[in-house]
Order: structure tokens, then sequence, then C-alpha cells
């Protein structure tokens, strides 16, 4: 059974019950005073010089009357009034004193809805709801740190003994050490950039989202890292019509797409493809970019891990871990998603919702 209650109906409640009992205390009172006069004025004689004795004996009657039954009958009121609003109102003052006790080192705790009126249940609600964020935010920042930390410690300490080794021998592999410190920079760029994405979340991508050509932004992202391509003698092919249009930011989409192609890059092989396709997706029109490589397909066991911060699956990796995962973000962070395909080769897909003006014009031939 339910133990909720509205606040409202009882206050009400309280204080038509009062109303009622002064109604009837009233209608009692003049009732016999009515009954006294009759009584009075039939036993008077005619013309009797006693009147105004007898009225001023009733006014002082009436006094003696409002002192002994009035006033007693107006501070009960007064008491019972106050005794429900206590009584009403103890479950918030419970759910106050646990609010009161939440903090870092207690995220799990929430407040009560026992005992709550039901006009405050959906805040309280709200407030856990809130509460649940918080700490998901909150521990997903220790996770962040706590695994930056031990990313961080491998590329500094191999600095540190290649710096200890050059000061005993009097030469510095320099090409080493620059190879060393643009590692440990990309980790750290890539650790602010998933933080600093994150901390924003979906409702914050929501306030200023402005049209972005996608097509646009995914031949940017490959120009960016056609310099990597050529190094390692690979290719880039791009095959996306002219004009799509999402809503979001050109500058988190790009990087999201950059990251999917230096991904490609750096654990696949062969040529590199990225494509664009129309659907619809639960009812709504969307975009899916798709980015595929020659390398090996990666177990269906493994489809969900690759998209975990630091999870790398191969321990020759010279990533971070985060490419896939800056990935993911920026994707939900627009409404959308990312997913890896199934098939003998790695591809990921991202599927985005189309603008509310968007579109697709396919490049003329």
């Amino acid at each position: 059974m339910s133990r909720h209650f509205s606040l409202r109906r009882r206050l009400m409640l309280s204080l038509f019950g009062v109303f009622l009992l002064g109604v009837a205390a009233t209608a009692i009172y003049f009732r016999l005073e009515m009954r006294e006069v009759q009584q009075r004025l039939r036993e008077l004689p005619a013309g009797s010089t006693v009147v105004s004795l007898q009225f001023n004996q009733m006014v002082k009657e009436d006094i003696e009357f409002l002192g002994f039954i009035l006033v007693p009958f107006t501070v009960a009121a007064i008491g019972v009034i106050l005794f429900i609003t206590q009584w009403s109102l103890r479950g918030l003052q419970r759910a106050a004193q646990r609010a009161a006790q939440i903090d870092a080192a207690r995220l799990d705790e929430r407040l009560d809805i026992t005992d709550l009126p039901n006009e405050i249940v959906p805040v309280v609600r709200a407030i856990n709801g809130s509460l649940d964020r918080l700490a998901a935010a909150y521990l997903a920042e220790q996770r962040l740190t706590a695994n930056a930390a031990h990313e961080l410690r491998t590329p500094l300490a191999v600095l540190q003994t290649r710096l200890q080794s050059a000061k005993l021998n009097g030469a510095i592999d320099w090409p080493t050490i620059e190879q060393d410190l643009a590692q440990l920079q990309r980790v750290i760029a890539q650790i602010l950039d998933l933080a600093r994405k994150e901390s924003r979340g979906p409702a914050g991508a929501l306030l200023d989202r402005q049209p972005v050509n996608l097509a646009r932004v995914l031949r940017e992202a490959a120009a960016q890292v056609l310099p990597l391509a050529e190094r390692t003698n690979r290719q880039i092919e791009i095959n996306a019509p002219d004009t799509i249009m999402v809503d979001g930011f050109a500058d988190d989409l790009r990087d999201m797409l950059r990251n999917l192609l230096e991904n490609a890059l750096q654990h696949g092989a062969g040529t590199i493809c990225g494509s664009m396709r129309s659907d619809e997706h639960d009812g709504h029109a969307r975009v899916v970019v798709s980015v595929a490589d020659e390398g090996a397909g990666i177990p269906a066991s493994l489809h969900e891990a690759v998209f975990e911060r630091f999870r790398k699956l191969s321990p020759r990796s010279t990533g971070a871990g985060l490419g896939l995962s800056i990935v993911r973000q920026v994707a939900r962070d627009h409404g959308g998603e990312a997913w890896l395909a199934s098939g003998s080769q790695a591809t990921v897909r991202i599927g985005l919702p189309l603008s509310a003006s968007g579109s697709l014009v396919t490049r003329s031939q």
C-alpha cells in the first residue's frame, strides 16, 4: 500500500475542519444566547425600568462566555493546525537531513520518498536523478584520471630513461626523444579533448548547434591525416555527396572523423575508404558514415570493448586507446551512435540524425 499522500488535501481538510468547528461553535453560541434573551424578555414586566440593567448583565455574561469558549477553541484550533502541518512535513525534514549528508564520500546515498507528499515526490525523484548523473560524472572523472595516470606513466618513464642514458653517454638521440615527446603530447591532447567533450555532454551539445556540412568535414579530416597516410604508403578514398547537413559542432565532428581515420591508419591495413549514405532509423532520417580498411576484422566479442577508454587490442600499439572513445562520445553528444560493423574487414560506422534542413546532394560527374 502506497504511503504517499497529498499535502494540499491534508491542509485543506484541516482548515475546513477548523472552519466547521468554528461555525458549529458560533451557531451553538448564538442559539444559546437567543434562548437566554427570549427567556429574560418574557420574564420582564411591561415598561420595567430594569431593562438596561438586564442588558448590561447579558453583555457581561457574553464576555465571560467568549473567555471560556471562544479563546480555548481558538487555541485548540491553532494547536491542531500546527500539529497537522508538522506531521505532514516530517518526511520533507527527513529528506532535507539526508540531502545534507550526501557528499563525495557518499555518492550512493539517495533521498527517500517514503512518507512524502505526492506533490513533492516528482521533485525528489528529479533530485535523485541529478545525483545519479553527478555520481556517474564524478566516477567517470575518477576513472579518466586513474587511467590517464597509468597511461602517462610508461612514456614518461621511457623518456626519463632515455634522458638519463644520454646524460651518462654524453650523446642524445634526438629523433627518438622527439618521437617519444610527440606520442606523449598526442596522449595528453586526446585526454584533454575527451574530458572537454564529456564535460559538455549531450545537454550542452544541444545549446548552440549549427548546421554543418558533414561531407565537407569528412574531406577536411581526410586532408589532415593525409601526411600520415603518405608516410605509411597508405591511400585514403572518400566517397561522399557534395552536401549532407547535420546539426552540431564542426570542430567536434572533424575531431571525430579524424580520430576515426587515424585509428584505421594505425591499426588497419591497405586502402582506407570513407563513405556516407542516408537511411532511416526509428522513423527518423539519418546519415551513416562508414570508415573501412583492408585489415582483418575484429571478433564480435570485442566490438564494444574497442570503444572503451584506454582499451588496446594490441599491447604493441603506440596509441593511447582513446581514439574510438572520442568517436563514440562525439556521436552520442550529437544524438547518434558509433558501432563496429560485422564482417571480414574492420569497419566502423557512425549514425547521426540529419539536420531539419538537411539535404543530400550527389556530386556531379
